[in-house]
């Protein structure tokens, strides 16, 4: 946690996204620096866990900023996920794509959303947890037969059993 308690500075400043996670963690906005951002959909989730002092402070003074990823960022994030077989939430793609936009820093315990992030080039960072080790391609396997199938099916089109989700790739970050 110390390196992202170090104050950003001067030019080199360093923007982050944050994930709900980063905002109930309780580590205070204006220790990261001067450029921080999330998407509407982690306001509201947060809501719930963060005391309502603490997230209108932190938008009333402009220290945290509200914003909306691209059409392009959010198309990159669904292919992404789409051909490894990751899954991410709503809030977590706009999360990602947000980051590739704003070329930022993502601050999440999420493995998943550090996941696809590794995969696309988005630096992490985690808040409380660890960071993974290594990145994880999800497929489809039928129990019942043995068959493997791409990640979107859900069903075995030879037996007609439901298919599991297993890793199918790993690497070694």
């Amino acid at each position: 946690m110390g390196r992202l308690l170090q104050k950003a500075e001067g030019k080199n400043s360093v923007r982050f996204v944050l994930d709900t996670s980063a905002l109930i963690g309780g580590i205070p906005l204006s220790h990261l620096g001067s450029e921080l951002f999330t998407v509407e959909d982690v306001v509201e989730e947060a809501k719930s866990f963060v005391p309502r002092s603490v997230l209108e402070a932190g938008l009333v003074s402009g220290l945290l900023k509200v914003s909306s990823p691209s059409a392009r960022s959010l198309a990159r994030v669904r292919r992404a996920c789409s051909r490894t077989g990751n899954v991410l939430s709503r809030a977590d793609t706009k999360l990602l794509a947000l980051a590739l936009d704003l070329s930022a820093v993502l601050l999440t315990d999420d493995y998943s959303l550090q996941n696809v992030a590794a995969i696309l080039g988005v630096e992490t960072r985690p808040v409380v947890t660890g960071r993974i080790e290594e990145v994880r391609e999800w497929g489809a396997f039928c129990s019942a037969c043995g068959r493997s199938f791409s990640p979107n099916r859900r069903v075995c089109p030879v037996c007609g059993s439901p298919l599991s989700r297993r890793v199918r790739k790993r690497h070694r970050l």
